[in-house]
């Protein structure tokens, strides 16, 4: 028999024989349904909600997701690592259109006149019209950088969607589009996997699936599909908007997080996913804890997977990749497998998950045994045979092997919720001891104040059991802090206040 340990299947002419029926998971983990919320721009300042939601995302243990662009958020980067480097929210790219890189002074700047209803000098000085338009009415929010442009300079500049081509006396589209991609990733260190559209508008999507596997449009449909096509990916609803449908619906808040929650229960129970976005920057004082404190309910004891946008639709379209899985014996040891169809049209290097197995050893050498894995991004225990390995895709050269042995000891993923097993407070330092490696936030809120009115104290993110953070300076005489930790598999939770 062919040995495949630590090998990819990239080219390979001679799949082997499987011993067993392996399928891709539906749901990341073997979850039996996934919820994500998103939002766009990160302002991390009281009337922002940004830190609202992160305190309160740790409190119900619920992933989110912010879209960012250098030409929305360039005032927050350090906010935007930090916030990164805990885990409780994960950044994808929130692409402006209404920026371009000027033909006349290839200066980086926004389209001229964009926001106005009328035409200005500095249009016409970008070759953007003519001296005659000067002064004239024209739509707000116009041209972006697509079909508008391309059509209003008559083929110069922008990008024709419909024979997918560029203005032909210069680029002003491309400049746009690399700087969103690499500026998340010089910020992160990592390619954003999706988007979401600024103001709604859709150009360039034939340019941007080279770049990003989906991108979120401003509707929302109730759905709870979780298979798309790269069409509708690049054009994608969410389920609900909570505090929108307040107004589209005229219903009140209470009305709108029961709708949502209804929704949320119907993807739980069709196996789908749940998504929904807000401006969190549009939400008033407890809302977000309201809409965070429903779903959780909603979620209650269902094995859901709560992801950012960006680890879910890598995950479906890792899965939609896989034509067959093989599980062989070898020797004392069994080998994993996985082969993919054609994924060409991808952009590969977006992807960062690994795709999650379903896998039943019942039958097999490893039957009634602990199992651990070389060369897997983790494994998952369901029940007495019946585990999730996490199979680790390499980009360019496919998914790649995993042999799995059998161990005494054990270290599987752990989904439970981490407990804070103390906290001490000295003249200058908090110590925080945990009973599992955890990263940890210090929130405060004045004394007696409500959670979202919270301010950032200080953050330790390297994984530890004992977190000794320094505190020289602050005055907690006046604060109630509370203390957020977070787990390497993004389980969280929020103490409750702390006075000293």
């Amino acid at each position: 028999m062919i040995s495949l340990k630590g090998l990819n299947v990239k080219g390979l002419a001679l799949f082997p024989t499987t011993e067993k029926v392996v399928l891709p998971c539906r749901h990341k983990y073997g979850a039996v349904a996934t919820w994500s919320h998103c939002t766009d721009t990160y302002k991390p300042i009281l009337t922002g909600h940004g830190i609202d939601a992160e305190i309160n995302a740790f409190k119900y243990n619920l992933a989110l997701t912010c879209f960012v662009s250098p030409y929305s958020d360039a005032s927050y980067p350090t906010q935007i690592g930090d916030a990164f480097n805990t885990g409780r929210i994960r950044f994808g790219t929130y692409f402006v259109n209404w920026r371009w890189e000027n033909p006349v002074t290839h200066a980086i700047e926004n389209i001229p006149n964009f926001f106005d209803t009328i035409w200005g000098q500095l249009a016409c000085d970008a070759d953007l019209i003519t001296q005659a338009q000067v002064g004239t009415i024209k739509a707000g929010n116009y041209p972006s950088l697509g079909n508008p442009m391309y059509t209003l300079t008559g083929g110069k500049y922008g990008y024709d969607e419909t024979n997918l081509v560029l203005g032909t006396s210069y680029d002003v589209v491309t400049p746009i589009i690399l700087g969103q991609y690499e500026w998340l990733n010089t910020l992160l260190g990592y390619y954003p996997s999706c988007g979401s559209y600024s103001y709604g508008l859709k150009p360039l999507i034939n340019l941007l699936k080279a770049y990003y596997l989906a991108i979120r449009n401003s509707g929302y449909y109730y759905g709870y599909e979780d298979s798309f096509t790269r069409d509708v990916a690049m054009y994608n609803p969410t389920t609900t908007r909570a505090h929108d449908m307040m107004v589209d619906l005229a219903k009140t808040r209470a009305e709108a997080q029961a709708l949502c929650q209804g929704y949320l229960q119907t993807a739980i129970t069709n196996g789908g996913w749940y998504r929904d976005f807000a401006h969190w920057h549009n939400d008033i004082d407890t809302e977000l804890a309201e809409y965070y404190a429903g779903q959780r309910a909603t979620i209650g004891a269902n094995d859901v997977a709560n992801l950012d946008f960006g680890t879910a639709y890598e995950h479906y379209f890792l899965r939609d990749m896989v034509r067959r899985i093989s599980l062989y014996t070898h020797g004392s040891e069994m080998v994993l497998v996985v082969d993919v169809k054609d994924a060409n049209s991808l952009p590969l290097k977006d992807i960062e998950t690994p795709l999650s197995v379903d896998l039943d050893l019942t039958g097999t050498i490893l039957e009634g045994k602990e199992i651990k894995g070389v060369n897997d991004k983790g494994i998952r225990k369901l029940a007495p045979n019946h585990f999730i390995v996490e199979v680790p895709y390499a980009k360019a050269d496919g998914f790649q092997a995993v042999t799995l042995q059998e161990t005494l000891t054990p270290d599987y993923l752990d989904f439970a919720l981490p407990s804070i097993s103390g906290v001490t407070k000295e003249t200058n330092t908090v110590t925080v001891m945990t009973n599992k490696l955890t990263n940890v936030v210090l929130f405060s809120v004045a004394r007696g104040g409500q959670l979202y009115t919270a301010t950032i104290l200080k953050r330790d993110s390297v994984l530890s059991l004992i977190h000794a953070i320094d505190v020289t300076g602050i005055d907690f005489s006046t604060l109630d802090v509370y203390i957020g930790v977070i787990t390497k598999e993004k389980q969280s939770i929020l103490s409750n206040a702390y006075q000293w």
